[in-house]
């Protein structure tokens, strides 16, 4: 959501006061308790006397992907194409074995056997072999050209590979075993056919572009369950993976390390939101006097229930915090919320451990 206001020097300013190397923005729970702040005049607003160290398991977690944590897929080429405990046919050297047929190389290429040693592809000009969904193949050949073929029972048919959006719906349950709760859920199905267990309460698709991943996504849908939220995702080949979806992004900088992660356990948020109530609701104050150095925490959160927030904290305990109107309320002139407070140091030590802690 854009700023319809502009901010003035004098606030970017004292932003820059806080966090000199990538401040921004943080969060006032509502839930927390009150408790006595420090204003920046008293001497016990000083540096951590015990060093935050940077968490060994976040080194390389550089750009944060929201699609990461899969808990279901339709497709695993890794479990689909295996290696051969034994060669099977006299005269072939098979590589892999994909749903009962044989991938062979020779001199030629990569070819394809049925499950009596019949060619089904000749290896003559193939480059590569490849699982891109249960019952297809895609046949990379030395001309860079390729041809998507089905497997069935020892048959092989060329397949025009294309993605069609109108193939996948969701289903509303009805006449189940308990019909009065099951006429409130939906499955998400593909011609028809459930894929996926889990009765959703609520979806909606998302236009792919605004995830932020590397992931190539033909068709994204967000769902609800009473559990969490996740994504439904489908590639171009139709294959469905689900994924947690994202509470809260933090962007961690200690000394020469930095890492970006997404939280997408509803738990783990929970024990966060616990965790910024424990440290009280600060009395605001003005710009800190003098800059905590170049480290910093920064979470952002709501993402989910789009009451987003964000608290920037730094080692020496000052906090600048943005709340931001609801998105999905109309809008009625009202802007981020921003304002600084102080806390105690030891609040960044506790949530650089929670980081590590929630991060699988």
């Amino acid at each position: 959501m854009k700023l319809r206001r502009i901010i003035p020097v004098m606030t970017a300013a004292l932003l820059l006061a806080a966090c000199s190397k990538g401040s921004g923005s943080a969060s006032e729970s509502t839930s927390g308790t009150s408790a006595p702040s420090k204003t920046p005049t008293e001497s016990s607003v000083r540096m951590n006397e015990k060093h935050a160290e940077f968490p060994e398991q976040l080194r390389g977690m550089t750009k944060a992907d929201v699609l990461t944590n899969a808990v279901y897929s339709t497709f695993d080429a890794a479990s689909l194409i295996v290696e051969p405990e034994t060669q099977p046919f006299d005269g072939y050297k098979c590589t892999a074995a994909f749903d009962g047929c044989y991938i062979f190389k020779d001199d030629k290429g990569y070819g394809l056997l049925d499950s009596k040693g019949n060619v089904l592809i000749p290896s003559d000009g193939v480059k590569k072999i490849t699982a891109v969904a249960p019952t297809i193949l895609s046949v990379r050949y030395t001309d860079n050209s390729t041809v998507y073929y089905r497997i069935s029972a020892d048959s092989i048919s060329e397949e025009r590979v294309s993605f069609d959006k109108s193939r996948i719906s969701f289903e509303q349950l009805m006449g189940g075993e308990d019909d009065m709760y099951d006429s409130q859920h939906f499955v998400i199905a593909l011609d028809g056919e459930t894929l996926y267990e889990s009765k959703w309460l609520g979806y909606e698709e998302l236009d792919p572009k605004s995830l932020d991943t590397a992931e190539d996504c033909a068709a994204v849908y967000k769902a609800w369950n009473g559990i969490g939220a996740y994504y439904l995702v489908f590639d171009r080949y139709c294959n469905l993976t689900v994924y947690e979806a994202e509470y809260a992004k933090v962007k961690l900088h200690i000394g020469d390390d930095y890492c970006e992660c997404y939280i997408t356990d509803p738990d783990d948020y929970d024990d966060l939101e616990t965790l910024i109530g424990s440290f009280g609701s600060e009395e605001r104050t003005d710009a800190p006097e003098h800059s905590g150095g170049s480290d910093y925490i920064r979470i952002e959160g709501g993402l989910a229930e789009n009451t987003r927030w964000t608290r920037t904290v730094s080692p020496d305990g000052y906090c600048f915090t943005e709340i931001y109107p609801d998105e999905n309320k109309a809008d009625n002139g009202t802007y981020p919320d921003m304002y600084f407070t102080v806390m105690n140091p030891r609040t960044f030590i506790d949530l650089v451990s929670w980081t590590a802690s929630a991060t699988k």
